[in-house]
């Protein structure tokens, strides 16, 4: 599943948290949103506001964090998708970085296919649903733990992937 992530243009009104990650698809002559503020402890990033977002949005989950926009009063700045290793929606890809960062400032990290920080923490996360001797290997390991969360995402995926 894919969707689109998008920024408030600059000439548009609303009451949009700045920041917030505004994920969603054009339904006939509207862009129809959910998007995330952050501020509860365990979402603090844009990763993670992706991710709440994203969510709701896939489970059509009822909220107030919902929106009909009218086209030109969004720019479009990427796209995300679900990564079935990671268990996370992630960015797939930027297109607008410039509006991007304008809108979420530079100092949050945003990388297509998930940051450092996200493999880091899911990958830890993950790391008791592999199997003993992957464990075993991955704990053999000397890399740093974005690296080594990228493996255990890695074999993960590998395990959960459709057979083609």
């Amino acid at each position: 599943m894919r969707y689109d992530l998008y920024v408030p243009a600059a000439t548009a009104s609303h009451d949009i948290r700045p920041g917030s990650a505004i994920i969603g698809e054009r339904r006939g002559d509207m862009i129809d949103t959910h998007y995330e503020g952050g501020g509860a402890a365990n979402v603090q990033t844009y990763e993670e506001r992706i991710h709440q977002a994203a969510g709701r949005r896939s489970t059509n989950y009822p909220t107030s964090a919902r929106r009909a926009w009218d086209p030109d009063d969004l720019v479009q700045v990427g796209t995300i998708a679900y990564s079935n290793g990671l268990r996370h929606w992630v960015v797939e890809s930027i297109t607008d970085e410039h509006a991007m960062r304008a809108w979420i400032g530079e100092d949050d990290t945003v990388a297509p296919g998930g940051s450092d920080a996200l493999f880091a923490n899911e990958g830890g996360r993950r790391f008791g649903d592999l199997s003993r001797a992957d464990q075993l290997r991955i704990a053999s390991m000397r890399l740093p733990p974005a690296a080594l969360g990228a493996e255990i995402v890695a074999i993960i995926d590998r395990m959960t992937r459709d057979p083609e």
